[in-house]
């Protein structure tokens, strides 16, 4: 962590609408810059195009014992890049 900037990354997540998978992703990263906006960038492995253009849209990781999830504020999808904006945990 620096400052107020805090990075995590995992290997495996997933895109949802409400319980509906929309993309599966993977190298996935949550940068949150100065400012205090969070980013969230993966690799797309499948999706749902039609899904993963729904609202409300979850990026979800499974845990455990549960899971890690954060709503998507915006996303933006370019071949198997996601790029999206999200906010706090849940």
């Amino acid at each position: 962590m620096d400052g107020n900037r805090l990075t995590i990354k995992g290997a495996v997540g997933e895109l949802r609408w409400g319980y509906s998978p929309a993309a599966s992703l993977s190298s996935w990263a949550i940068a949150t810059d100065s400012a205090g906006v969070m980013r969230l960038t993966a690799t797309v492995i499948q999706q749902d195009a039609f899904r993963a253009s729904q609202r409300p849209l979850t990026f979800v990781v499974p845990r455990p014992t549960g899971a890690w999830t954060w709503t998507i504020h915006s996303l933006q999808i370019a071949g198997s890049t996601l790029v999206a904006s999200i906010n706090p945990q849940e």
